[in-house]
């Protein structure tokens, strides 16, 4: 079974949130900024997003397995 494009779709965005989520955090550590609300919410974003990439994988890992 190959990727289905629903699956690619949502693997591409949640790849791209968090690579920009990675680089706001380091924007914001970089000018002492981290008791800002919108680092907290980059933090929440960034907890949320690595598991459901991390779930993901994990699915398409086990489609993508031979019987």
């Amino acid at each position: 079974m190959s990727l289905s494009s629903l699956d690619r779709a949502v693997l591409l965005i949640l790849v791209w949130s968090l690579l920009l989520e990675i680089l706001t955090l380091a924007y914001f550590i970089a000018s002492s900024q981290i008791f800002r609300f919108e680092f907290g919410l980059t933090v929440f974003l960034v907890i949320i997003t690595l598991p459901l990439i991390i779930f993901l994988v994990c699915k398409i890992a086990k489609a993508n397995r031979p019987l």
